[in-house]
């Protein structure tokens, strides 16, 4: 016999799960894929970085990552496929595979930029600096977001 905290666990587990697949749906994904189709462009200091999100021209979702401590960063940043997914309504995450092994959590919040410009989402980033080396190492840092339109 089901206690009474039981039937209402089971209730309130329903009814997020209901809720939390409306959200999803109502999220801009194409069918059966996680990924959404949302452009950033990210940037930060200590360490310096930044990345693009958007499609490669098989319609892949990739990113766009330049870091200093790979060769000819600025000319041909390191591309990989990447997804944006959904995280809590205004919130995103970003994650790569080898060799950069980014993980970006991107929220919907001010932040402002070294130059002093304002931007409406900030990141916390981690990534492998200098992938594309003989000696790549584990980073963290945090930056500002900018949703391309």
């Amino acid at each position: 016999m089901r206690s009474s905290f039981g039937k209402i666990l089971s209730s309130v587990m329903i009814t997020g799960a209901v809720a939390a697949g409306s959200i999803v749906a109502a999220a801009p994904a194409r069918a059966g894929d996680p990924c959404l189709d949302i452009a950033f462009t990210c940037r930060g200091a200590e360490p310096f970085w930044s990345f693009t999100t958007g499609s490669d021209a098989e319609g892949r979702e990739v990113v766009r990552f330049s870091d200093p401590e790979n060769p000819d960063d600025q000319e041909s940043p390191l591309v990989i496929e990447g997804c944006v997914e959904q995280g809590a309504p205004n919130d995103f995450e970003l994650t790569t595979e080898a060799p950069l092994d980014l993980i970006a959590s991107i929220v919907g919040q001010s932040c402002t930029e070294p130059s002093g410009e304002t931007t409406d989402f900030s990141v916390m980033v981690s990534f492998k600096q200098g992938a594309q080396t003989a000696t790549p190492r584990e980073v963290t840092g945090k930056g500002c977001c900018v949703r391309e339109k």
